[in-house]
């Protein structure tokens, strides 16, 4: 605000030096004129010193000034210095502030980067501790799928054992009861047909008790008479013949044997690792003739529905 203040003043002075120099400068033409006039009049000696002094004079007002041109000029550039100085100032300041700045960013950079690091270890971690457990749970399907394996092989053959063991119940079951009914047609005098397997007296046996087939079951059908179910009644009469004890002890081999001989074969299949399901299969289909091709061994196929 001083240095404003100078300035104005320095400008309102150097206004009225130019001013007084202007005043000065009509003073001497008006003084020259009359120095001439005196000149014309005789007076050439005082002219001469009045010119000196003048002269004198003027080279001093214009070195004061000159000198006030130059303090002026001075005074511009301490100002100039000065805005110069303070501006200097504002910028160390700012720099200092963002040197600090960037030492903190660089502070904030360094543990970005350290917790970037650890983040990826972990990660790595992660992704190694998944692949290991997706290897184990590979491992323990297909550990679990070879034991589901054995265990249904093993339950196959449980259950085929169990069917042989049912079978064979079954059978002891029916000779008991055989056993038991044979006691008491022996007290009855009852007989067994050796042709249909009924019970008879012997009173009442006539030409057209026993009923069988002329022909073997098909599968579907009886070839001798069209007839459906290997329940059907037969299509041939005749008396009851009795059937000895000889018959019936030849008849249990053989199908005991038989039974037997299923059996050896559907365990020697799977312990060969084919398909048990298909020897039961063939064990029962042994016996069937296709009414079709007139071949043993399997049953005819129907396409469609009658």
């Amino acid at each position: 605000m001083e240095n404003e203040v100078l300035a104005s003043e320095m400008r309102d002075l150097l206004y009225n030096q130019g001013e007084t120099k202007t005043q000065q400068a009509n003073t001497n033409t008006n003084t020259s004129s009359s120095a001439s006039a005196a000149a014309v009049g005789g007076q050439g000696q005082g002219a001469t010193t009045d010119k000196s002094q003048q002269s004198s004079l003027n080279l001093f007002k214009d070195s004061k000034l000159l000198i006030n041109e130059i303090k002026y000029t001075e005074l511009i550039q301490g100002q100039k210095l000065s805005q110069i100085q303070r501006y200097k100032d504002e910028l160390e300041i700012h720099q200092e502030k963002l040197v600090g700045e960037v030492g903190y960013l660089e502070k904030v950079q360094g543990e970005l980067l350290s917790k970037r690091k650890a983040m990826e270890l972990d990660c790595q971690k992660l992704q190694n501790d998944l692949d290991d457990a997706a290897s184990r749970q590979n491992n323990t399907m297909t550990q679990l799928h070879e034991d589901k394996e054995r265990l249904s092989r093993e339950r196959d053959k449980l259950g085929r054992k169990l069917k042989e063991l049912s079978q064979d119940y079954d059978k002891l079951k029916q000779r008991w009861k055989k056993y038991r009914a044979r006691r008491k047609l022996f007290e009855q005098e009852t007989k067994t047909c050796k042709n249909c397997g009924k019970e008879y007296l012997e009173a009442e046996n006539f030409n057209w008790s026993c009923r069988t087939h002329q022909s073997d079951f098909g599968g579907e059908m009886w070839w001798c008479c069209g007839k459906l179910g290997s329940q059907a009644l037969g299509c041939k009469f005749s008396k009851h013949e009795s059937k000895d004890d000889e018959d019936e002890i030849v008849d249990e081999k053989r199908s005991s044997a038989t039974a037997m001989a299923d059996g050896e074969e559907g365990e020697k299949k799977d312990e060969d690792g084919v398909g048990a399901s298909s020897s039961p299969n063939k064990a029962k289909n042994a016996k069937i003739r296709c009414y079709s091709c007139k071949e043993m061994g399997h049953k005819v196929h129907f396409k469609g529905t009658f």
